[in-house]
């Protein structure tokens, strides 16, 4: 870097390995290394250290010319203590942060379980990307999602209400509106200048016309914020042409999540849909086999992670159960295992990356194995191993994950048998 970058600290942060720093909140800090999820700053005493990426935010202009953000040869911030409905720091819960690492799409992959609840603060924000709830007290966002933000929670996770709906999303998903005041997002003013502005405050979208109702001939994935993934069979209804971009449409699927789609992977079912007919079904038999495919995750996960499908360098340890997705991973583990067993897949958010799903007591775990193919070594936190077998043998003598306050400490036991 060219000219020194600083970032403020939004939220504390208690060191729990080696490598990491601890952080206070409004703390001023030298960025040296942002590439990763986790950023490596120095503090104006001069220790090292790598911090959760969600727990500080790039210095702004104004605040670097105004000098209202102290550190660093400046005067030190006669507070700082954590300003969240004045909760002192006996009262958090401090554990390990779930960073969610946002792909090009929106996916991520969870680093660490949630745990630590800070409450309080009421505003309102913007969905900056699609977010699929992975479990029942999450809440589903749609990219330009207008959320009233309710509780903060300082391992990244916040809770909020949207479509009458409430539950916890990660934060890095959204981009908060200063203060408390809301503008229109770009994305509302795209679709239309008549916007409804109910009782509540919060700015909906008006109803669109259905141009078509089209079904994907292969499945998608999302490059992009502005494109919507879809999967080859899946029913989508066409909102728009972009004139400037014939072979895109924009489409928007059952979940209510919208975005542009590549015309040469749909055919048009319908170029005239009935606005009082669901178009996501197209027949009785559809409803039924829609009603009964959430029954199939389990055998669906035992035919994905069967040893004869698996290919790569993996393929033959007991462990390695290949691409399963997270339900099908947790319906698995909790129709099979016990806590402790164990199995690791292809990450789902991050291609190359593997994930290792932990069977546990209330909630699995997930957690993120980053592969770096240049210095050909495993990173899982701030960790780093040369190989996967290394990384698994640590983690059966040595916690993977840890909670202070509950003294809950988690150990890979066994391969979840087949």
């Amino acid at each position: 870097m060219n000219d020194d970058v600083f970032v403020v600290v939004k939220y504390d942060y208690n060191a729990q390995e080696e490598g990491e720093l601890t952080i206070k909140k409004n703390e001023r800090l030298k960025l040296i290394d942002d590439s990763k999820n986790w950023w490596k700053v120095v503090n104006e005493e001069g220790a090292i250290g790598f911090v959760p990426s969600n727990y500080v935010r790039k210095e702004s202009f104004v605040e670097k010319a105004k000098g209202t953000i102290k550190g660093f040869g400046k005067t030190k911030s006669k507070s700082k203590t954590t300003d969240f409905n004045q909760a002192s720091s006996s009262e958090l819960i401090i554990s390990r942060p779930a960073l969610a690492a946002v792909s090009g799409n929106g996916s991520f992959e969870n680093g660490f379980s949630r745990s630590v609840k800070v409450g309080g603060v009421m505003s309102q924000a913007v969905a900056k990307y699609s977010y699929e709830p992975q479990r029942e007290d999450e809440l589903r966002l749609c990219k330009g999602d207008v959320v009233t933000v309710l509780e903060k929670s300082s391992d990244g996770w916040w809770k909020g209400k949207c479509r009458e709906q409430m539950g916890w999303f990660p934060s890095n998903y959204i981009d908060e509106s200063p203060s408390n005041t809301f503008s229109t997002p770009k994305a509302n003013i795209e679709i239309g200048n008549s916007l409804n502005k109910p009782q509540n405050g919060l700015i909906m979208l008006p109803l669109q016309r259905v141009l078509e109702v089209v079904v994907a001939l292969y499945s998608f994935e999302a490059q992009n914020g502005e494109e919507l993934s879809f999967y080859k069979g899946e029913r989508l209804e066409i909102i728009d042409h972009p004139a400037h971009d014939p072979e895109w449409w924009k489409a928007r699927n059952e979940k209510g999540c919208t975005g542009l789609v590549p015309t040469n992977y749909i055919e048009v079912v319908d170029s005239n849909p009935d606005p009082n007919v669901d178009h996501f079904v197209s027949s009785v038999s559809e409803r039924r086999l829609k009603a009964s495919s959430s029954n199939n995750g389990i055998t669906s996960a035992i035919r994905n992670g069967s040893n004869s499908r698996l290919t790569g360098p993996y393929a033959n340890q007991p462990w390695y159960y290949g691409r399963l997705s997270r339900d099908e991973t947790d319906a698995l583990l909790n129709a099979r295992g016990v806590d402790g067993d164990y199995l690791v897949r292809d990450s789902e958010s991050n291609p190359g990356d593997y994930s290792i799903s932990l069977k546990a007591t209330g909630r699995n775990k997930h957690f993120w194995v980053q592969v770096d193919i240049t210095n050909k070594s495993f990173k899982i936190g701030t960790r780093t191993f040369v190989t996967m077998d290394d990384l698994l043998k640590h983690y059966m003598a040595s916690p993977i994950y840890t909670n202070d306050k509950t003294n809950e400490r988690l150990f890979l036991i066994k391969p979840l048998p087949r």
